[in-house]
């Protein structure tokens, strides 16, 4: 990796991970990034269509990693087991890492992101 590291980019990847994995990573890549580097973050969310089945819904966020409903599975093609988050879930992923939020939102589709600064 290098270091520094002056921007962050992940579009919808941090689910495809447990979320203690997802925290170590985003710990990693925010001890090599520079001063005042930012860090735009996104990932699968329970308010998405998909995320109105998902089986662990109702698990806390450090719990939750399943695959989705067959049916959700095979109409958006996610075979995988996923982590998905509230906006308030993603948040407080890039906090604990170290990040400082800039802003948060979630996009029409129903997934969170967020701008992040080291």
């Amino acid at each position: 990796w290098p270091s520094p590291i002056h921007c962050i980019y992940s579009q919808r990847m941090l689910d495809c991970i447990p979320y203690p994995d997802a925290l170590n990573f985003l710990r990693m890549l925010k001890a090599r990034m520079a001063p005042q580097a930012q860090a735009f973050l996104s990932a699968g969310g329970l308010e998405t269509e998909y995320g109105n089945s998902y089986p662990d819904r109702d698990k806390p966020l450090e719990k939750r990693f399943t695959r989705l409903t067959p049916d959700m599975a095979q109409k958006h093609d996610i075979h995988a087991e996923v982590c998905l988050y509230h906006e308030k879930d993603l948040c407080q992923l890039a906090e604990k890492a170290g990040l400082k939020i800039i802003r948060s939102w979630t996009s029409a589709f129903g997934n969170p992101k967020l701008i992040a600064q080291a």
